[in-house]
This record gives C-alpha cells, sequence and structure tokens, in this order.
C-alpha cells in the first residue's frame, strides 16, 4: 500500500512539474513574440488578404527608412513609419497583381536586403535582393470602382432582380447605353473602363433606373434632389 501511494505521489509530482516546465516555456515563448529586443521577429514582409505589411528592426539611431522595388519601379517612395525606438513599418494598401515581388530598403541613404525577410535572391553584382510572393491578387478595397492596372478600373453591381445594368457617368457623357455591364451570374453584373487621373461622378442604370452605387458611401446630391456616387483617380507613381 505504500508502494502505491509512493507512485501516486511521484506521478502526480512528475506530471506538476512537467505542467510547470510547460507554462514556464509558453510564458518564454510569449516573452520573446513581445520583446522587441530579442532576435526572434515575424518573416518581414507580412502579406494578408488586403494589405502587405513590411516591418524593419533598427539599431535606434536610423533617421530615415524607404522602401523600393518593382513594384515602385525601383522608385525610393514608400517611407517607413517609425512606431517605436526600434521598429519600423509600412503597409502597402494598393492593388497589386499576383506574382513574385523584388526589393531592397534604404536604410539612411544605405541600400541594404531586409533582415527581416529569410527569402532573398543575389543578383549578378552579389548583392542580395529580397522578394515576397503573392499568390493571388492583392485587392485592398472591396468598395466601387476597383483598381485592376495601369489606368484600367472596374465596377460592379450586385443585384439578382435585375435584368439590363448601365454604367453611366461624366467619363462618358451620362450616355445610358455606351458602357452596358456583364452579367456574370449569382446576382453580379461588372465592366471595366479605362479612366485617367479626376474626379469622377458615376451612377448605375438598372432596368431603365437610375442609382447611386451601394459600394460607394461617397455620394453627392444635387439641387433636383439626384443622388451620384463620386470618386478620385489619383496619379499613379
Amino acid at each position: 500500500m505504500k508502494k502505491f501511494f509512493y507512485f501516486l505521489f511521484l506521478f502526480c509530482y512528475v506530471s506538476l512539474y512537467s505542467q510547470i516546465v510547460d507554462r514556464i516555456s509558453k510564458e518564454k515563448e510569449f516573452e520573446l513574440l513581445s520583446k522587441e529586443i530579442t532576435d526572434f521577429w515575424i518573416n518581414s514582409p507580412l502579406v494578408l488578404d488586403d494589405k502587405i505589411i513590411f516591418f524593419y528592426r533598427g539599431k535606434g539611431n536610423e533617421k530615415k527608412i524607404v522602401i523600393a522595388g518593382d513594384f515602385t519601379e525601383w522608385k525610393p517612395l514608400l517611407l517607413m513609419e517609425k512606431k517605436s525606438t526600434n521598429m519600423w513599418q509600412y503597409v502597402w494598401d494598393e492593388r497589386l497583381e499576383k506574382g513574385v515581388y523584388n526589393y531592397r530598403i534604404l536604410v539612411d541613404d544605405v541600400w541594404i536586403n531586409d533582415p527581416q525577410n529569410t527569402n532573398f535572391i543575389v543578383d549578378s553584382f552579389g548583392e542580395k535582393i529580397s522578394f515576397f510572393e503573392l499568390k493571388n491578387d492583392l485587392i485592398p478595397e472591396k468598395s466601387n470602382p476597383v483598381w485592376i492596372k495601369k489606368d484600367i478600373f472596374e465596377f460592379k453591381y450586385y443585384d439578382k432582380n435585375a435584368r439590363n445594368v448601365y454604367l453611366v457617368g461624366n467619363f462618358n457623357n451620362w450616355n445610358p447605353y455606351k458602357n452596358p455591364m456583364k452579367y456574370n451570374g449569382a446576382g453580379e453584373f461588372t465592366t471595366r473602363i479605362r479612366l485617367k487621373e479626376g474626379v469622377y461622378a458615376y451612377c448605375f442604370v438598372v432596368d431603365d433606373k437610375w442609382m447611386p452605387d451601394p459600394l460607394n458611401l461617397n455620394q453627392y446630391s444635387d439641387t433636383l434632389g439626384n443622388t451620384v456616387s463620386v470618386f478620385f483617380v489619383k496619379k499613379k507613381k
């Protein structure tokens, strides 16, 4: 009987000890994930469904950090924001087609590869070039219209009961028949048009009824009570 209680005590002790060790290891892991002073950090950039987040861990004395890549035509345009003493961040939230993209970081006028990114290639000059891959198109906004590429924009309208939908606006002289929208099934109508930089007003003609875009909350009503949707096309860098 004494041996039974002895082994029971030993079993409980070992079990409790393993739980304590496991808890300590979990707390240590959390500490490593939380503290910026450690060398452990998430692989940069972090690719999400609607944005790409670049991280840079500095030494605390950096003045300016910029990102450039083939998605910016290698122009140092993406200025990183200083989030804390030694942590910098940039959030890319523009449309980007799926594929592999190369980039480097400019730290106080010195070009380097991304030290937080384990993915890199070596060019013909022996320099490391960081890269990331988009397995799907990056679509930051689900609202209308969506930028596709260059100066092409896609408009969408959803209505399972609609038969004919047209896109009208100041870009086609408000002609209700110039831009018919294609029915894709499940109530979705789409059309793509080419637009240059500027401010545009538009609406949809749904079965001969004019209505603003329900996916675009930027709307304007004139003195006659007509409501149209408005959006701005900025110059692509």
